[in-house]
């Protein structure tokens, strides 16, 4: 009985790559501003429990960001931006994120896309996330305390 040698097959699966695109196409070709937020958590940082929603320590909270996550996703996005209440906006300096946050855009290939933040359950935390090309706002993690930027924009 004579051996076969059978090669493996071998199956190489790349993970799927983004659209390549701009700042300037997501921001300004896409018409995300008229439209009610679309959340997502594709691209979600959960390896760090200081960047993650683990930080939030107290239920009332957890019950706050989801009340105002909740109440943000019945307004437009225009709205949002023009409002005091949740201090949206860009994140200008990304050099000032911490290098774990700025690794996992590089990993999750989102590092093209500009980082943006926004207000969601206490005074001085921030959610920190992208638009992505089809205008969905990927949550990537947390600022806790505001450690990095001012309320100011």
């Amino acid at each position: 009985m004579s051996k076969k040698k059978h090669k493996k097959a071998s199956f190489a699966v790349s993970p799927p790559q983004p659209i390549k695109t701009s700042n300037q196409f997501v921001f300004k070709k896409i018409p995300y501003h008229d439209i009610k937020p679309i959340l997502s958590f594709t691209h979600y940082f959960d390896s760090n429990k200081e960047w993650s929603f683990c930080c939030i320590r107290d239920s009332s909270s957890f019950h706050a960001l989801f009340r105002n996550l909740f109440h943000m996703c019945q307004l437009t996005w225009r709205e949002i931006l023009y409002s005091h209440q949740f201090h949206a906006h860009p994140i200008q300096e990304f050099d000032r994120l911490p290098p774990c946050i700025r690794d996992h855009f590089k990993k999750k290939q989102i590092e093209e896309l500009e980082p943006f933040q926004f207000k969601a359950f206490d005074e001085e935390s921030r959610i920190i996330g992208v638009f992505t090309y089809n205008a969905v706002f990927e949550i990537i993690g947390i600022i806790p305390q505001h450690k990095l930027y001012s309320s100011k924009h």
